[in-house]
């Protein structure tokens, strides 16, 4: 009988779920979009994880083809076993010819080593079966073409793309008894004729296997040390030589190719080297972990909520003989119904969001990725099956503990309803030290006892109560309100460190940047140079181009100089911390005595004017054509370890000697720092052929220039188009001076010229590239620059701004559907909490309690929630920032422990909203009933 009852039993639990589902459909809509917005979000990680790798691996297919596996082979014989040995194993196949190497002069072999490779085209057998699926990629593509085309007859060649412009010369080469065998007439171009005798590579101990074209030099090296173990000497001796070779034969230059290398394994996962997929892989695991247990707070809270509102029902059931068993499983079905209903949509949305975000990032994605590779969303059965089981098992954990609690509901407790309220230890060791029930009470038993009851009045003290009263479902609001203001106020540091590589793109408001030279670069006087010494006109030539922004064009010139500085006027302690932390180039070039080397900034006219106003200079100071200069007071300190910054002056100063050049200076001599640590006049020694101290510079009684420091500053504003990041990166002093200043003191001599650039902005809605032609023709026009480069760097820029852009979509998509998850437990937590009260809310207000009073003691219990909710959510968000700043302090040593308090402010506000809207709800759906509507309700 009983076995014929079950169906009967559960189709009236069945409906018992149901019906209780559509009486609380504000608390089933939160749990619904809590399991749809936790199983939507590990959707997107795991289809993210998974787009990403499928993008990777399409970029490999482009750019690498499809090949897994390479061997060498002499014959046709060996290709033939292979095909057998692999049987259906083989799904395609390629080959190509390694043809030899032609010798390279010592002058050409500068560009990349001794060997020219020649190779040629990959062919492919068509005969298999080429089932895999990956026809549209070649097995080994061809070079990518640069310029022209690839080799489509015999006695044509396409050369390396940095071979362009480059003559072949006849000359002795880097290997013994080996003469120069690929010649060109004249620099290489398209239509170039080029004459080449190949031969193979063998080893000179007579190994039998044969060294690859393509291969780099085999060398073997030799080192002496001293007693210390610092290397004195290295010596190169190679391991191969050219033998074989064939006739010369002439070549026409067709095109001109480049190559890339081979990752495609790793993206496919069959590498033992896949760390970038195990990064992913260890990101979506701490992320799933991230959302689990966000969800199960959630749902969890939710089914607690839910099992506290039908405490008498499950009592009431059973009293009529449900057994525990049945009990439990209407909660595991309700639980199911949720999932029913979630997962579906939580999968849908996860897809479509997912999809939409690769959409609006695809831009970052394929600068990241490179060569126009595009992220698209890809679906995986995989994923989709985790998503979902994840997902489940979140729900089935969520609902384990509430469906025990529902099982072990007594009937006669259900009835009077004392399992809603569990005093916790604390509390009933203050009721045990009552002696009476008025002992919170005046004598004449009209005010609360208690400091904050005499301030607030009675909705204090009933406030409190409440509190004390129901501490854990406090505690479960609190918790979730704390979650959701750390990662709101954590997303913030968070960002600043995933995008802060800003530091390359440090350029001001530039837009261009063009470095030129003179036709006689080998000069480093700047009077002799006529693109350092025009500044000016150069800068007014590029001005007068169409489409460049009035008052953007700087140009700038820098050199070095000889300084002398007042041992008071050096920050030594800076100097030394620079000194510990790297070795760069010798230490901080200046000497104890204050002698030393100074990088000089010479800018024409327009953008000194510029920095005087950023600085707040006037006067004489402001003047170009007064001798002054601004002391630039940062360096950075940084190592393969760490980073940091100095000031090597101590700014109290006011002028800088500027020491004129030694007369008889010969060509092999200079200024510089000497190996006793001295700045010192140092020589070549042509005997030895290393480099002699003559004298220090304190002993050589050199003549200066006195040189009025106008400012001291660490930050040129973002006019002057050199910025901070770029000035900090020496090992010198930073002086910037007006180069028609310079001029006219006659300091032009005691300079030596490094390079000169300039500096431009784009008009509004100007054409990039019909700028960038017409300044490159201007300057082609004046016949004194030798070479010019231009680049764009407002192009850079949207490149950098894009994959900022991408790496800050992913991560607050991910803060706010976390964010929601927990902003749905609090407003089920507070809300379904506040709904449970609503006889206690009928019987204050029954008993003479004013709407007033009533709102008070709800405001006070909600800032309670809200309080707890900040300050611990706050206090998590410091401890994680200390962990990014701990983490990240061993390589930035100069990074300060800031909290961003913009979006603590922003947390502030999340939670007054979230938690006035729980409580405007709640308060709305209660209407404050008066007592018998109450007991009315509570009993249907």
């Amino acid at each position: 009988m009983e076995k014929g009852l079950a169906p009967f039993h559960a189709n009236v639990f069945t409906r018992f779920t149901l019906r209780s589902l559509r009486a609380n459909r504000v608390r089933t809509t939160v749990t619904i979009v809590g399991v749809a917005l936790a199983c939507g979000l590990l959707m997107a990680v795991l289809a993210s994880v998974t787009s990403l790798r499928a993008g990777l691996l399409e970029r490999s297919r482009s750019l690498d083809g499809v090949w897994q596996m390479s061997f060498d082979y002499t014959d046709d014989a060996t290709i033939g076993n292979l095909e057998t040995l692999a049987g259906c194993h083989l799904d395609r196949l390629a080959t190509r010819q390694d043809l030899g190497a032609a010798a390279l002069s010592t002058d050409n072999s500068v560009y990349s080593g001794p060997y020219l490779g020649v190779l040629s085209l990959p062919q492919e057998d068509l005969s298999l079966p080429r089932a895999a699926g990956d026809t549209a990629h070649a097995v080994v593509p061809s070079p990518s073409v640069e310029e022209g085309r690839l080799p489509e007859k015999p006695g044509e060649i396409a050369l390396p793309a940095y071979l362009k412009g480059v003559e072949l010369t006849d000359g002795p080469t880097e290997l013994e008894g080996i003469a120069t065998s690929a010649t060109s007439e004249g620099e290489l171009e398209l239509g170039s004729t080029v004459t080449l005798a190949a031969g193979r590579r063998t080893w000179l101990d007579g190994h039998p296997e044969p060294v690859s074209s393509g291969d780099p030099l085999q060398i073997d090296y030799a080192y002496e040390t001293d007693a210390s173990g610092n290397v004195t000497s290295e010596t190169t001796t190679p391991l191969e030589t050219l033998s074989d070779l064939g006739a010369p034969r002439a070549f026409t230059v067709v095109g001109f190719v480049y190559r890339t290398n081979n990752t495609l394994l790793t993206y496919q996962g069959l590498a033992p080297s896949r760390q970038i997929f195990d990064s992913l892989a260890q990101m979506a695991l701490v992320l799933a972990v991230v959302i689990v247990v966000a969800a199960v707070s959630l749902i969890g809270n939710a089914f607690t909520i839910s099992i506290s509102e039908r405490t008498r029902q499950f009592g009431l059931l059973s009293s009529l003989g449900a057994s525990r068993r049945q009990l439990r499983r209407t909660v595991y079905t309700e639980a199911a119904l949720l999932g029913a209903v979630g997962i579906p949509l939580g999968l849908a949305i996860g897809l479509a969001a997912t999809a939409a975000v690769f959409a609006v990032t695809a831009e970052g994605w394929s600068l990241m990725l490179g060569d126009d590779i595009a992220v698209g969303l890809v679906v995986a059965p995989l994923d989709l099956a985790v998503a979902a089981g994840l997902t489940a098992v979140t729900l089935l954990i969520s609902a384990f503990v509430p469906a025990l609690r529902a099982s072990r509901v007594s009937a006669v407790d259900a009835i009077r309803q004392t399992q809603d309220v569990r005093p916790s230890r604390r509390l009933r060791r203050l009721f045990r030290r009552r002696r009476t029930a008025m002992d919170d009470f005046s004598a004449d038993g009209r005010r609360p006892r208690g400091l904050a009851a005499r301030i607030g009045g009675m909705p204090v003290f009933l406030a409190r109560r409440t509190l004390a009263v129901t501490a854990s479902k406090s505690r479960v609001a609190a918790a979730a309100l704390a979650v959701s203001v750390a990662l709101l106020v954590t997303a913030g540091p968070l960002s600043d460190y995933l995008t802060g590589t800003v530091g390359y793109m440090d350029y001001g408001n530039a837009d261009l940047m063009m470095h030129l030279s003179s036709q006689d670069y080998s000069s480093s006087n700047i009077a002799e140079d006529p693109v350092a010494s025009d500044l000016d006109g150069i800068a007014s030539d590029i001005a007068g181009v169409a489409g460049v922004r009035e008052g953007s064009v700087s140009g700038v010139a820098r050199a070095t100089a000889s300084i002398r500085l007042g041992e008071n006027d050096v920050n030594w302690r800076g100097i030394d911390t620079f000194n510990e932390r790297t070795n760069r180039y010798g230490g901080f070039q200046l000497d104890r005595q204050g002698y030393g080397q100074a990088v000089v900034e010479l800018v024409n006219d327009g953008t000194w004017r510029h920095l005087a106003d950023t600085l707040g200079l006037s006067g004489a100071q402001a003047d170009p054509t007064s001798l002054s200069c601004v002391a630039f007071n940062l360096v950075s300190a940084t190592n393969a370890d760490t980073y940091g910054s100095i000031s090597p002056l101590t700014g109290t100063a006011g002028s800088v000697d500027v020491l004129l050049k030694p007369e008889g200076l010969t060509n092999d001599e200079w200024l510089g720092m000497g190996d006793d640590g001295r700045y010192s006049l140092r020589r070549a020694d042509e005997t030895s052929g290393g480099v002699v101290d003559v004298a220090p510079a304190s002993e050589l009684g050199l003549r200066s220039v006195s040189v009025p420091v106008a400012a001291y500053a660490t930050d040129l504003g973002d006019d002057f188009p050199i910025g901070s990041a770029q000035l900090a990166d020496t090992t010198s002093v930073t002086l910037v001076m007006p180069m028609s200043a310079v001029e006219g003191a006659g300091l032009t001599d005691a300079l030596w010229l490094s390079l000169t650039e300039f500096y431009a902005g784009f008009a509004e809605g100007a054409d990039e590239e019909e700028v960038i032609s017409g300044i490159q023709d201007v300057l082609a026009e004046r016949g004194d620059i030798g070479t010019s480069q231009v680049v764009n760097l407002r192009e850079s820029l949207r490149e950098y701004r894009a994959m900022t852009f991408t790496v800050n979509v992913f991560l607050y998509c991910f803060i706010a559907i976390t964010m929601a998850i927990a902003v749905a437990n609090v407003f089920n937590t507070i809300a379904s909490g506040l709904m449970l009260r609503t006889r206690e809310f009928a019987t204050l207000q029954s008993v003479g309690m004013g709407r007033r009073a009533f709102r008070r003691m709800i405001f006070l219990e909600c800032a309670d929630f809200a309080c707890k909710g900040l300050v611990g959510g706050v206090a998590l968000a410091a401890l994680v920032n200390w962990g990014f700043f701990t983490a990240l302090s061993s390589s930035i040593s100069t990074l300060s422990l800031d909290m961003p308090w913009g979006h603590v402010a922003l947390a502030f506000a999340v939670v007054v909203v979230v938690l006035a809207a729980s409580t405007g709800y709640a308060l709305h759906k209660t209407h404050a009933l008066n007592l018998v509507e109450a007991l009315r309700a509570d009993a249907l």
